[in-house]
């Protein structure tokens, strides 16, 4: 859950570095009971639920709005 959060606020947000966060997870998973599998599932979960937000701004915005907010 913490590796999906992570990507999808990564996503969202770009300053945090997604190489960080899968790597963490990568070593976690030699560490503790976490599978590599789960965690490419959470990271790749994480990623289209920040791509779906995203995407659900971008069809808020009209190109006026998106303009004024490029043009800062």
């Amino acid at each position: 859950m913490g590796v999906m959060f992570l990507i999808a606020l990564e996503n969202i947000f770009p300053p945090i570095p997604s190489e960080v966060i899968l790597t963490f997870g990568g070593f976690m998973t030699t560490t503790s009971n976490l599978s590599i599998f789960g965690v490419i599932m959470s990271a790749t979960a994480g990623s289209v639920i920040g791509a779906v937000v995203l995407y659900i701004i971008g069809l808020q915005l009209d190109v006026e709005r998106l303009e004024k907010i490029v043009n800062r």
